[in-house]
């Protein structure tokens, strides 16, 4: 698909941030993270990806850093008049090509904290604007729709991460790009990343007990309950955050990773979607990040599964409690750090939502039964109009390579004449007549450009929108894929009598 300058959204543009900052201000200290071996300060501390560093952090994301790829320091609190193992130190990154943040955070041996085997983190949005802003609404479900209460809190488990001594971690969100931010200020608009231990009694996903998984699980707060420490969740539409082939496979392909928990038909199509991502065309995957450099390919990926977890929060309290703004908007009543790195946060959003057209044809024929066929079409163009991107990337991106696809649910013989090719995307769990779990049954979807069906009508569940973000540094490209829910704005019906040249009953 091709667009004319002005069905592209890169060429809209947003109002420029106020530059002032607070006199109450503490402004970040800078370092080049990118090529140092240690964090700034009175003693050694190692970064998490030098080598001797000790860390709890992904391998697939452990080498994910460099500036080439397009990562920001945004905020920083070691300095080089401060011992960095005085208490814990953190610093968060933020991808101006992915729209991702990332918090690295490190516990020292002088902190109090309960030792536990994993991990539970919570980010929530603050202040009289959180409520309108979609800030957090890409950090949770595969299918986004925006015409539903926005999220302004999610929990992050990480399952076989044990809060320890002398340790790094890692934590990343997905941001949706806010044009209205950059009305805000520290008085309207502000959020906290908290880090605590959570000791997991048993998780199953889509009705799969799991093991000692890589990735994380992240769900709305208000599906994570706890109650006397005691932990609970039922049947969550929760996601899986998967980071790369670790997280698919196991670390070095010897398993434990989410295809043991996977039925072989969703493996394959999540191993499947992990090479066709990274060669440019995402498959078997609601929402994917995809970057291209060879030598490191970068995912992010999301997987929906059914949750029941059982635990216990070991503490109300955290082991880290962080409050923070967002870059890009004035900072003049700011109080505490402000950001080092000053653009807008995201990569995109919509100004309204994605819609598809649906055309019914019906042919009568004499002493026989009717036959109708359905064409399911997406609103190219005006969609391509519904996005609306951060113009502080497009100073150093350009947008390409615009792709639009319908999801359909598979209504399998029913639709056996039904167009389009068919993805795998993850399992459903399968209970028997009393409510036991008795195993896992692959979700399938047609998939198409344009979908047609005999009989009955295609489920459309969502629009599948994705884009490449091109550096114009030379530096690697991204693909984005996000689906959104979908509107049916046109149900034309026609209706044909005993067509020409065919001969009646």
């Amino acid at each position: 698909m091709s667009c004319t300058k002005k069905d592209d959204p890169a060429a809209l543009q947003a109002p420029t941030p106020n530059g002032k900052v607070s006199a109450d201000a503490v402004p970040t200290y800078t370092f080049p993270w990118s090529t140092n071996d240690f964090v700034p300060g009175t003693s050694n501390l190692l970064l998490p990806w030098a080598i001797g560093g000790t860390s709890k952090i992904s391998a697939d994301i452990a080498r994910d850093f460099k500036v080439g790829a397009g990562w920001e320091l945004l905020y920083n609190t070691f300095e080089p008049t401060k011992d960095p193992q005085s208490g814990t130190g953190y610093f968060i990154l933020y991808n101006k090509y992915r729209g991702v943040m990332r918090l690295y955070y490190h516990v020292s041996d002088k902190q109090t904290f309960t030792l536990s085997n994993d991990l539970f983190h919570r980010i929530r949005a603050h202040g009289p604007y959180a409520a309108n802003s979609p800030f957090l609404n890409f950090a949770g479900p595969q299918i986004v729709d925006i015409s539903q209460n926005l999220q302004d809190s999610y929990i992050v488990v990480e399952k076989g991460r044990p809060i320890g001594s002398n340790t790094w971690y890692a934590c990343e969100m997905e941001l949706a790009y806010d044009p209205n931010m950059v009305n805000q200020s520290y008085n309207t608009f502000w959020f906290d990343w908290d880090l605590n231990g959570i000791q997991i009694t048993q998780l199953k996903a889509k009705g799969t007990v799991m093991g000692d998984i890589t990735g994380n699980i992240s769900m709305p707060s208000s599906s994570f309950s706890y109650t006397g420490g005691s932990v609970t969740t039922a049947n969550v539409g929760a996601i899986l955050n998967i980071n790369g082939k670790t997280d698919v496979n196991g670390p070095n392909n010897a398993g434990g990773g989410l295809l043991s928990t996977l039925t072989k038909a969703a493996g394959d199509g999540l191993t499947s979607a992990l090479t066709s991502g990274v060669s440019g065309l995402a498959t078997n995957l609601f929402s994917s990040i995809f970057g291209s450099d060879s030598s490191q390919p970068n995912t992010n990926l999301k997987l929906q599964a059914d949750i029941n977890l059982s635990g216990t929060l070991l503490s109300t309290g955290s082991v880290t409690d962080l409050q923070l703004v967002p870059s890009g908007f004035d900072q003049s009543q700011t109080v505490g750090y402000v950001p080092a790195y000053t653009k807008a946060l995201g990569v995109f959003y919509l100004r309204s939502g994605l819609r598809f057209t649906r055309q019914h044809n019906i042919v009568q024929h004499t002493n026989q039964p009717s036959t109708d066929t359905y064409f399911v079409n997406p609103d190219y163009s005006d969609n391509i109009n519904r996005l609306i991107f951060n113009p502080d990337l497009l100073d150093v991106a350009r947008i390409d390579n615009y792709s639009q696809e319908l999801v359909s649910i598979e209504n399998g013989g029913a639709n056996a004449d039904f167009s389009g090719h068919l993805e795998v995307i993850g399992d459903r769990p399968t209970v028997d007549a009393n409510g036991n779990d008795v195993g896992a049954t692959p979700m399938t979807y047609r998939i198409g450009t344009a979908l047609q069906a005999d009989r009955i009508a295609p489920a459309i569940v969502g629009i599948r929108i994705g884009f490449d973000v091109i550096p114009k540094d030379g530096s690697p490209k991204v693909r984005i894929t996000k689906t959104f829910t979908a509107t049916l704005v046109d149900s034309g019906e026609t209706i044909v009598v005993n067509p020409p040249g065919e001969d009646p009953y």
